[in-house]
């Protein structure tokens, strides 16, 4: 079967229907003071009329918890061209459909690199992998399996999160805590075929 956003999005609205799933209950600071870097927008985010999200000066995770959690996880990122994310058309709904299906959804409200941060374009990716970071920190907390953290991208969102895939042993910034110590996902040795 393959999805598509529409199909997501029908997914989405049949299970918020059902009552399946509950709506995000916890929010989490990505960073305990400042973001690296420096610099970004000052005051709220702003939301647009169809749900998108830009002038994220304080990134976190919104956490959609499964009713019955079946230990995976997934990290979802919404598009919007590094510009805005839609969090409502894209994002929500996507993390709402994961959570329908018994797997502890985090959304993430990264920083927009042309918000004038100070790290420029590796901001996004440096909340990626603190985001990735946190949730495997927390996993008894949440009651996920470490070692089944996904990732899910729309547009831009999904360049991001291939590169928090792809990256994850670049270290995009300094440590700030205990949970910076943990690498943000863990590579399995793959089997040796015998010959």
């Amino acid at each position: 079967m393959i999805l598509t956003r529409r199909c997501l999005l029908l997914a989405s609205a049949a299970a918020l229907a059902g009552g399946q799933a509950r709506a995000g209950a916890d929010t989490v600071r990505l960073w305990p003071g400042s973001p690296p870097g420096g610099g970004g927008p000052a005051g709220p985010r702003e939301v647009d009329g169809k749900g998108a999200v830009s002038a994220i000066a304080d990134p976190s995770l919104e956490v959609f918890p499964p009713s019955a959690p079946n230990g995976a996880a997934v990290l979802v990122a919404g598009g919007g061209g590094y510009k805005r994310i839609e969090m409502e058309r894209e994002a929500r709904p996507a993390a709402r459909w994961l959570a329908a299906r018994g797997i502890t959804a985090f959304v993430l409200a990264y920083r927009l690199p042309g918000e004038d941060w100070g790290d420029g374009p590796l901001a996004p990716l440096q909340d990626a992998q603190r985001a990735l970071r946190l949730i495997r920190s927390r996993a008894g907390a949440y009651r996920i399996d470490p070692e089944r953290i996904g990732v899910l991208g729309f547009s831009a969102g999904g360049h991001l999160m291939g590169m928090a895939s792809a990256r994850s042993a670049f270290a995009s910034y300094r440590p700030v805590d205990a949970a910076p110590s943990m690498p943000p996902t863990r590579s399995r040795p793959g089997r040796r075929r015998r010959r």
